[in-house]
């Protein structure tokens, strides 16, 4: 992921996507909601520090 975030800049940098000259095609696709606006993407977030939680929980009461 600390990848992707140096990589980010690059990508977005980008010209807006232009139709084909040499072929037919279409718009681009509707790219969706964002990351953050995506109820699984909560839920992935949340596992991880619900089992951190129950961790540090153990550790403090043993």
């Amino acid at each position: 992921m600390l990848m992707n975030l140096f990589r980010r800049g690059k990508v977005a940098n980008l010209p807006a996507p232009q139709p084909n000259p040499y072929a037919p095609s279409r718009p681009p696709m509707d790219p969706g909601p964002g990351l953050m606006e995506r109820p699984l993407t909560w839920l992935g977030l949340l596992i991880p520090i619900a089992v951190i939680g129950l961790i540090v929980f153990a550790a403090t009461h043993n």
